[in-house]
């Protein structure tokens, strides 16, 4: 342990509740955000997905403050590696608007620990280690109270914990301000779709014919979409050939959940979440990659379409195709025959050469957001551990950043 250092247990540091048990209505126009484990992820500080407006009765609940922390409790399924993870509430969200559910421990910090450094701790590959040996149950794995309280560590002094925690904290920032602004270019270019394909605003001062869709632009057809990509569902990746340190990324049904050396598609590919809360959720890989059974891949048959065919996917409305209640199921049977008008070889062309430099900004913007990710995951166990300083590598890291 380096000099100055002392070992503490988090339970002499904090204390841990448990998430508001709801039996009123949750969803509602209810002026609180009640939150579950969707404000829990790998790769953000705080998420809102899933949370739901609550109207119930909201005396004595679980409010969360911005600054606050939350631990994930339980974890449902290998492609969600959240178990005792924290997230922190942004400091835009009023005080007593959001609560907390019962799948969150909310953390009071009693110490002169920072929260942000406690953020990175339970970030750090030694936390994830405890947690998943103190963690219990087989088809959801959960953990108690008493178990985070356990966690052991090795803490530096004030100015250091502050440097580490700043330091972290600024290449997060610039991780979240690039896929803030991949969020504007996403709205972007879904408005040049709208405008083309809805519409018909780059042709209003042509010809429309009637079709089966309604008036579209004389020389267009209207087609399916298997005639326009290719259906195949994905399919499981054994556990032996998952990699934290594989080359290529592996797709679910809500995005990246892991890591791989093997590959399914080497060409662009969308992947469709088709079961549970995150069916219909549209993902895409434009490198190798490869896409679990949960998602229903499709891929372009010319491959200029491709973001084409990323936005008409993303418009479709896919609880019209679900099947089951307590675990929704979409199948690729009824998307294939979904339709739409289709302009020429030669105005799609136009059309993508329009819409591309949007996408490939964003690919730009992912490619350096990865730069950054790796690098702060190789330094976090390092930094937190001692065995990295920031004064050693301030002056590389800022060349990155």
């Amino acid at each position: 342990m380096p000099e100055n250092w002392k070992t503490y247990k988090l339970g002499d540091l904090i204390s841990i509740r448990g998430g508001f048990s709801y039996k009123g209505k949750y969803i509602g126009s209810g002026d609180s955000l009640l939150l579950g484990m969707g404000c829990v992820s790998n790769s953000k500080r705080f998420l809102i997905s899933g949370a739901r407006p609550y109207s119930g009765d909201c005396r004595s609940v679980f409010f969360l403050n911005p600054g606050d922390m939350v631990l994930a409790t339980r974890q449902q399924s290998d492609n969600l590696p959240i178990i005792g993870l924290p997230a922190i509430v942004p400091q835009e969200f009023e005080e007593k608007s959001v609560i907390g559910g019962t799948n969150l421990f909310l953390v009071k910090n009693e110490s002169e620990i920072d929260n942000r450094f406690l953020y990175w701790l339970l970030k750090s590959p030694m936390y994830k280690r405890h947690m998943k040996s103190v963690s219990s149950g087989t088809t959801v794995r959960m953990i108690t109270k008493d178990a985070v309280e356990l966690f052991e560590f090795d803490c530096p002094p004030k100015e250091e914990r502050l440097a580490i925690s700043n330091f972290l904290w600024q290449i997060d920032d610039k991780i979240e301000n690039t896929l803030a602004m991949n969020k504007t270019l996403e709205a972007m270019a879904m408005a040049l779709y709208k405008h083309w394909f809805v519409d018909f605003g780059p042709f209003q001062d042509g010809n429309f014919v009637d079709s089966e869709l309604g008036l579209i632009p004389e020389g267009w057809e209207v087609k399916e979409l298997h005639q326009l990509s290719r259906f195949r569902n994905g399919k499981g990746l054994k556990k032996e050939l998952k990699d934290d340190s594989g080359l290529y990324n592996v797709f679910g049904s809500n995005g990246i959940i892991g890591k791989t050396n093997e590959t399914m598609f080497n060409t662009p590919v969308v992947a469709i979440g088709r079961v549970g809360a995150n069916y219909g959720e549209v993902h895409y890989s434009t490198d190798p990659c490869w896409i679990s059974d949960n998602a229903v891949t499709v891929q372009p048959s010319e491959p200029i379409n491709i973001w084409w065919l990323i936005q008409t996917l993303r418009l479709i409305d896919y609880s019209q195709f679900a099947a089951g209640s307590a675990q929704p199921l979409i199948t690729q049977g009824a998307i294939k025959e979904v339709k739409y008008p289709i302009p020429p070889d030669e105005m799609f062309k136009s059309y993508a050469s329009k819409i591309s430099p949007y996408f490939l900004q964003i690919q730009n913007n992912n490619s350096v957001n990865l730069t950054l990710t790796n690098l702060r995951d190789t330094l976090l166990p390092k930094l937190v551990s001692g065995e990295v300083r920031v004064k050693d590598i301030e002056k590389t890291v800022s060349e990155v950043l």
